[in-house]
């Protein structure tokens, strides 16, 4: 199924509320009705920024522990080829197979399915390589530390893209949202102007619970978070 991005969401739920608007009628100005669009709006805006300013922080840091892991592959990649041509064309399969089984997982699920990838890798270098100096043993050690840094960046990575909004937390968003539209529908009269600001208001709460889905999914727009960062490493190798 094609993943609908906030854009594209946010037009579709226009379309709905449109049609909703012109055929529903409204109960027009209401005490009531004014009260509670007032503080479910209060309390939708407290907690909808606490779950967005998470969300950020979250997004930021995996892309940054994402770039990092990538960065470090590549130095591995380009740290083998002082030992010649057998050693590179083994990592580059490694490697290649690592990414792909990466895109097969989510990125909070992939650490488990990776594991036995990096110990082949660990393995191929200890068969290969062959110390003939300080240089290449110098060389040998930083390989070690680029393995090692590429394994706590892979720790670190899963347990953090697990942390995701829960069930709970989008009811209780969902609850808020849905009292919002509804009022605003209940409040509306039969004048244009405002059945287009009821859409609009509608619309823009169906907006905000598509964005922090795309953060939640590690994606902005219809493009995955991981995708474009290890396309390049997957060109710079060859694959």
């Amino acid at each position: 199924m094609r993943y609908i991005d906030a854009v594209r969401g946010s037009i579709i739920a226009a379309a709905i509320f449109a049609l909703l608007a012109y055929f529903l009628p409204g109960l027009g100005p209401s005490d009531n009705i004014q009260i509670i669009l007032t503080v479910s709006t209060f309390q939708f805006a407290i907690i909808y920024g606490f779950f967005i300013t998470r969300s950020f922080a979250r997004y930021n840091q995996i892309e940054e522990l994402i770039a990092s892991e990538d960065a470090y592959w590549l130095s591995v990649y380009r740290t083998a080829q002082l030992w010649g041509k057998g050693l590179v064309d083994k990592l580059r399969e490694l490697i290649d197979r690592y990414y792909i089984i990466s895109y097969d997982y989510e990125l909070g699920y992939y650490y488990k399915q990776t594991a036995p990838i990096l110990d082949e890798v660990y393995q191929v270098m200890t068969q290969e390589f062959k110390p003939t100096g300080d240089r290449l043993d110098d060389t040998y050690a930083e390989f070690l530390v680029f393995l090692a840094t590429i394994e706590d960046l892979r720790n670190r990575l899963s347990v953090r893209a697990q942390q995701r909004m829960t069930l709970g937390h989008w009811a209780l968003l969902y609850v808020l949202g849905g009292i919002i539209v509804f009022s605003l529908f209940a409040l509306k009269t039969p004048q244009l102007h405002s059945q287009v600001i009821t859409v609009l208001l509608s619309t823009m709460v169906v907006l905000l619970f598509l964005v922090l889905r795309d953060l939640n999914s590690l994606r902005l727009g219809s493009a995955y978070l991981a995708t474009e960062s290890g396309q390049e490493v997957l060109e710079a190798i060859g694959k």
